[in-house]
């Protein structure tokens, strides 16, 4: 064995301090170079995931959020309905309290007109009659050449006026 380290040439006392700079070296890097990298590397790993904590924090509020949103938009969408529904109903009642008024004080226009005519009329009869009643005098003095009593005269001036009367409010 010696002679195949020999013919490698391989010296011992190279080889040991070779070896014991390896183990040197190996101690400087481990303490100096792959410990701080490895402290590096734990930082971002935690700071990764408290990162990831966050956003699963933040992922978990903005679905309470999306949630609530919808809650609420549901809660409005309801109240806006019931506001509209009874807006709606308020303003059939108004319509039907409006139509109704209406009605009552179309029919007092009716009524008022028909007792103003009414009115006229019998003003107009009450004044016409005394012109009525002289024209059937004359017109019965005419017509029946022969005296009557003053008795009679009114009976029959009577009868022709409440006959004429009742043709008058037959043609109404």
């Amino acid at each position: 064995m010696s002679e195949i380290i020999h013919h490698l040439g391989i010296n011992w006392k190279i080889f040991i301090a070779q070896l014991i700079n390896f183990f040197i070296l190996l101690f400087i890097l481990r303490k100096f170079v792959y410990q701080p990298i490895l402290k590096i590397l734990k930082q971002r790993q935690k700071k990764i995931e408290k990162t990831e904590k966050k956003a699963q924090a933040l992922e978990e509020k903005m679905k309470n959020l999306n949630q609530f949103e919808k809650t609420k938009m549901a809660e409005i969408e309801k109240k806006s309905n019931e506001i509209i529904e009874s807006a709606k109903k308020t303003a059939q009642e108004k319509q039907a309290e409006i139509i109704q008024q209406s009605k009552k004080e179309a029919s007092q226009i009716i009524e008022n007109t028909k007792k103003l005519t009414q009115e006229k009329q019998d003003k107009l009869i009450d004044e016409l009659t005394p012109k009525i009643n002289q024209l059937i005098v004359i017109s019965l003095k005419k017509i029946i050449p022969k005296k009557i009593s003053s008795d009679e005269d009114k009976e029959m001036i009577e009868d022709v006026i409440s006959k004429s009367k009742e043709l008058i409010k037959n043609n109404e």
